[in-house]
C-alpha cells in the first residue's frame, strides 16, 4: 500500500465532502491529517442543521447514510445523535474501498506535487490533478452541554444553543475571528461561558471540541450530496505565517502531553526562555485528548501533584465548565502562558538543528509553512521517540516475539451522569511507526462503536479521541535502562540515581501472553500475580539517549523494556519525568553543562525523588520463611509462593513436596512443581505433565482477576523446560478442540512445541509435522474477546504466521503461508508477517 507515487486525483482532506468526490474516481487518493475519516463534522460536534426527512433526489450513499443512521435511533426528527455519526459513515465509505492515507500532515502542495509527513518522515506524491477538499469556511466553536431542565434552543448573546437528540444533551456554538489562535478561542468561549445569560445557569459545559468548525456545508448530509455531485469549492485563503520573532530559546520542547507540559513548566518556573510545539490544539495529551484526566494506582508527586490539586480545585469551583478535561487544558495552557512559555499548536517537528551530535535546536510545519528555531536543550516528549529516530539513533520496537506493541484503544468520549468519561475498548495491535498499517488499521477501528439502537446505550457515546490510545511506541536506547530481568535478578533493581519510583501492577493488555517473554509469562501465567503491585525505579540515564547530546527524554519512550514499559507510562510517572527533564534542562542552562553531565544530587537538591511504597516493598517476592512458602502453596492464592519459592534454596522442600499424596495434596504438590519449573528444576515434569494431561481446571484467586487455569499453565511450563516427553501430549491438546478454555490451551501447546524445538534440534522433523499440520488446516479457528469489549479477534491468523516463520527458519518445507486466506488478514497481520520475513 502506498507504494504508488503518481495518482490521477490526489483529494486533501477526508471529510464528508472529500470522500463523496472521491466516490467513482480512479486511481485517487486522499490524503487527511486527521485520525478519521469525516473529521469536518466529527470532531468539531457538529450536529445540528440536520434534514428532519431525507431527500429523494440525493445520490443512494447519502440516502443510505441517512437511513442507517435513523435505524440506529441516532437521527430523529433532524437531530443527530454526534457519536454515531463516524461509526455509521465509517461502515458506509470502507465498504466503498477507497484509497484514504490517515494521519499524514500536508507540508506543502505545488501544482501536481504534493510534500508529505509522517512516522517514517517527508515524502512526495504526484498527481494529474490535485484538489483541496479541507474545510474552509467560518470558523466556530462548539462545545456539548448537559440540560437539567429545558432550555429553548436559539441565541443567548455570542453562544447560540440546540438540542441533541437525547434528553437533556445539548451544544453550543460561538462565532470566531477568522485567524483566532486556540489560547485566545478558549479564554474567548471561557468568558462568554461565565458571562452566560440566567437561562442557562443550570447548564453544566461538559466538553469543548478540539477542532474548530469550518464547513461551507450545514450538515454532513449536505457535504457528503455536494462531493458526490461534484459540485467544486472555491480556493482556500492561505494562512498568515506565525509570528517568528525569537531565532533562539533557552529550551525547546517537542510535545505537550502530560510529560511535555510537566516539563515546561518545571523548566520556565526556573527562569528558562521555552518554546513548546504540539501538533495537537491543547495541552494535556491523554489526560486531556484522551478522556483519561485520573491516575492508575499510583498517586502523582511534585509537581505533577500540585497540577492535579489546582485542576481538581477549579472543578469543584466550576471554574470552566464541570469536569476535569477542560479545566486541564486551561489550566496547564494559562500556567504555561503565566510562566512565558511560548505554545505553538498545530506545530509538526520535521528535523533536527544537529551538529557534531548535539542537538542545536528544531525544524517544523505550521500552516504549510516551514520554521526552526534554535535552544540550548530539547526535550523529546512526543512519546514516540521521534527526535532521537530523526537523530538516527537505534530504537526498540515492541516485544521479542515479533516486535508486537501493547494493544492500543479507541476511545470515544461519553456522557457520565454530570461528567464526561472514557469509554475505552481494546481494539486490537498496530505499529504506529508504519503509516501503510496505522491507516488501514485506523480506518476499520470507528466501526467498534457501531451500536444498533444509540438511544439505549447506558453511556452517551459523544465523540472519539482525536489521539490514538497507543500504550507502547519505540524505546530509546538510554545511558540506563530498567527491565523485567532486573527485578528478578538476585540483587533486585538497582537503585542508583533513581529519578521516580512506580508503583503499579504490570497489565499489557494482550490475549496472546503465549508470545510475550518468559519472564512475563512466568509472572502472568504460571504465579497468576497480574494483580500484584511492584515498585520500579527509574533511572536518569533511562531519559538520557545514548549517543547524542542536548537532548532530554520526558514519555513513556525512556529505556525501559517491553515487560515494565506498560506500567512505567502511566499518567503519574510521565508527570515527574517531565518535570525531572525541564529541571535538568534549566540545570545544564545554569551551569553551562551537558544534561547528562549533572551530578544527580544536584537534579535531587532541586526536587527529591518521592516513592509512593518503600521499594523494600519488592522484597515480599523474594523473602518468605518455610511456613509462609508451605502455606501459600497449599492455598487457593498461591502466587507470592510460587515466585519466592523458585529459588534454588527452597528446591529440597519443593521436591519433598512432590511425594505428598492424596487429593488433600494437590494443591501442594502442583504449585511446588511450578515453582520447581521457575526455577530450572527438572523434578517438576511429571507433575506438569499430569496438570496438562488432566486439563487441570483449578483457577487461583491470588489476582483479582487474570488469574490463568494452572492446566493451560502447565503447558507453558513444559515449554519452557523443553520438555521433549511433552510433544504428544501437547500436540493432542493443539488438535483438541472440545475445550473450555480451547485458545488458552492451544495458544501455550503451539508455542510450547516451537520452544522445544528450538533447543531440540533432533525433535524438530516431528514437531514441524505436528505444527504444519495444524496451521494448514484451514478449520484452524481461534477467537477471543479483546480487553473491555465484546469484540473479537482472530488469533490462529497470527498464530499461523509464527508457525511459518518457525518452519522456514528450520528449513522445513510448508504451505502455510500460502493457505492463509490472505482477504481475512489484516493490516497488523501483514506487518507481523513481514516483520518475520514472510
Amino acid at each position: 500500500m502506498y507504494t504508488q507515487r503518481h495518482y490521477k486525483s490526489i483529494i486533501l482532506g477526508a471529510g464528508f465532502y472529500a470522500c463523496g468526490l472521491a466516490i467513482n474516481r480512479e486511481n485517487c487518493l486522499l490524503v487527511e491529517p486527521e485520525l478519521c475519516i469525516g473529521a469536518d463534522f466529527v470532531f468539531s460536534f457538529a450536529a445540528n442543521g440536520c434534514p428532519g426527512k431525507k431527500d429523494p433526489a440525493w445520490h443512494p450513499l447519502t440516502r443510505r447514510l441517512y437511513d442507517e443512521l435513523q435505524q440506529r435511533k441516532a437521527l430523529k426528527e433532524g437531530r443527530l445523535h454526534p457519536g454515531a455519526l463516524l461509526p455509521v459513515f465509517s461502515k458506509l465509505i470502507n465498504a466503498e474501498q477507497l484509497n484514504i492515507m490517515l494521519f499524514t500532515q500536508i507540508c506543502a502542495v505545488e501544482k501536481n506535487k504534493l510534500l508529505l509527513q509522517n512516522s517514517k518522515g517527508c515524502f512526495e506524491l504526484f498527481a494529474d490533478e490535485i484538489i483541496d477538499a479541507r474545510p474552509r469556511g467560518k470558523a466556530s466553536l462548539h462545545a456539548a452541554l448537559q440540560l437539567d431542565e429545558p432550555v429553548p434552543e436559539g441565541a443567548y448573546g455570542e453562544l447560540h444553543l440546540w438540542h441533541g437528540a437525547l434528553q437533556g444533551e445539548a451544544y453550543i456554538s460561538l462565532p470566531l475571528d477568522e485567524q483566532c489562535s486556540w489560547q485566545n478561542a478558549r479564554q474567548k468561549i471561557k468568558l462568554a461561558w461565565q458571562q452566560r445569560q440566567p437561562a442557562l445557569k443550570k447548564a453544566r459545559l461538559l466538553l469543548c471540541a478540539a477542532r474548530y468548525f469550518r464547513s461551507e456545508f450545514n450538515n454532513p448530509f449536505e457535504a457528503l450530496e455536494a462531493g458526490l455531485r461534484g459540485q467544486r469549492l472555491a480556493a482556500p485563503k492561505t494562512a498568515p505565517p506565525s509570528n517568528t520573532s525569537k531565532t533562539h530559546y533557552d529550551l525547546i520542547v517537542a510535545g505537550l502531553g502530560t510529560a511535555g507540559s510537566c516539563a515546561a513548566i518545571a523548566a520556565a518556573k526556573r527562569g528558562l526562555s521555552c518554546l513548546v510545539l504540539e501538533r495537537n490544539t491543547y495541552a494535556g495529551g491523554t489526560q486531556s485528548g484522551g478522556f483519561i484526566p485520573g491516575f492508575y494506582i499510583q498517586k502523582p508527586t511534585a509537581l505533577c501533584k500540585k497540577n492535579a490539586e489546582e485542576i481538581q480545585q477549579r472543578c469543584q469551583d466550576e471554574y470552566f465548565g464541570a469536569g476535569q478535561i477542560e479545566n486541564r487544558k486551561l489550566y496547564l495552557e494559562e500556567k504555561m502562558l503565566e510562566l512565558g512559555v511560548e505554545i505553538r499548536y498545530g506545530a509538526n517537528v520535521t528535523g533536527l538543528l544537529l551538529e557534531n551530535k548535539k542537538v542545536k535546536g528544531l525544524k517544523w510545519l505550521e500552516n504549510e509553512q516551514s520554521y526552526q528555531c534554535q535552544a540550548n536543550v530539547v526535550i523529546d516528549a512526543t512519546a514516540e521517540a521521534e527526535l532521537t529516530s530523526m537523530a538516527g539513533l537505534k530504537n526498540r520496537c515492541g516485544r521479542k516475539s515479533d516486535q508486537q506493541f501493547q494493544p492500543f484503544t479507541y476511545s470515544m468520549a461519553a456522557f457520565a451522569g454530570q461528567n464526561v468519561i472514557c469509554w475505552n475498548f481494546d481494539a486490537g495491535c498496530v505499529d504506529q511507526g508504519s503509516p501503510p498499517e496505522l491507516s488501514q488499521i485506523l480506518q476499520k477501528c470507528p466501526e467498534i462503536h457501531l451500536y444498533e439502537d444509540y438511544s439505549k446505550l447506558d453511556r452517551r457515546i459523544l465523540v472519539p479521541a482525536d489521539l490514538l490510545g497507543v500504550r507502547e511506541g519505540r524505546h530509546i536506547i538510554g545511558r540506563q535502562s530498567v527491565s523485567m530481568a532486573d527485578f528478578r535478578s538476585p540483587a533486585g533493581f538497582n537503585d542508583q540515581q533513581s529519578i521516580d519510583y512506580v508503583y503499579s501492577n504490570l497489565d499489557s493488555h494482550a490475549k496472546d501472553f503465549a508470545l510475550e517473554s518468559e519472564n512475563y509469562q512466568d509472572w502472568i501465567i504460571a504465579a497468576s500475580l497480574w494483580g500484584a503491585e511492584i515498585v520500579i525505579p527509574v533511572p536518569l540515564g533511562a531519559i538520557l539517549p545514548e549517543g547524542i547530546e542536548g537532548l532530554i527524554l520526558a514519555g513513556r519512550h525512556l529505556d525501559v523494556d517491553h515487560d515494565l514499559g506498560h506500567a512505567v507510562r502511566m499518567n503519574a510517572g510521565m508527570g515527574r519525568l517531565g518535570e525531572c527533564a525541564g529541571i535538568l534542562a534549566a540545570l545544564a542552562k545554569k551551569h553551562g553543562r551537558e544534561p547528562h553531565e549533572i551530578p544527580f544530587a544536584w537534579l535531587q537538591n532541586e526536587s527529591p525523588t518521592q516513592s509512593p511504597v518503600p521499594l523494600s516493598h519488592n522484597d515480599s517476592f523474594k523473602v518468605m520463611t518455610e511456613e509462609e512458602i508451605l502455606a501459600g502453596l497449599n492455598s487457593e492464592a498461591p502466587g507470592k509462593a510460587i515466585w519466592v519459592a523458585q529459588q534454588q534454596q527452597w528446591h529440597a522442600m519443593l521436591i519433598n513436596c512432590l511425594q505428598k499424596q492424596g487429593e488433600q495434596n494437590l494443591n501442594l504438590r502442583r504449585h511446588a512443581a511450578f515453582a520447581l519449573a521457575l526455577g530450572g528444576n527438572q523434578a517438576a515434569l511429571p507433575e506438569l505433565r499430569e496438570c496438562l494431561r488432566e486439563r487441570d481446571p483449578f483457577l487461583p484467586k491470588t489476582s483479582r482477576k487474570e488469574n490463568h487455569q494452572r492446566g493451560y499453565a502447565a503447558a507453558y511450563l513444559l515449554g519452557k523446560m523443553h520438555d521433549s516427553e511433552a510433544i504428544q501430549l501437547l500436540a493432542e491438546c493443539l488438535f483438541q478442540e472440545d475445550l473450555e478454555q480451547k485458545f488458552q490451551y492451544h495458544s501455550y501447546a503451539f508455542c510450547a512445541l516451537i520452544r522445544i524445538a528450538e533447543a531440540c534440534p533432533q525433535k524438530r522433523p516431528e514437531i514441524a509435522e505436528i505444527l504444519r499440520r495444524r496451521a494448514e488446516d484451514q478449520a484452524w479457528h481461534l477467537e477471543t474477546a479483546m480487553h473491555l469489549t465484546n469484540n473479537t479477534r482472530r488469533y490462529d491468523l497470527l498464530y499461523r504466521i509464527h508457525i511459518a516463520a518457525a518452519l522456514n527458519k528450520w528449513g522445513v518445507a510448508n504451505q502455510v503461508w500460502q493457505k492463509i486466506d490472505k482477504k481475512i488478514l489484516d493490516a497488523n497481520d501483514y506487518g507481523v508477517a513481514q516483520k518475520l520475513g514472510l
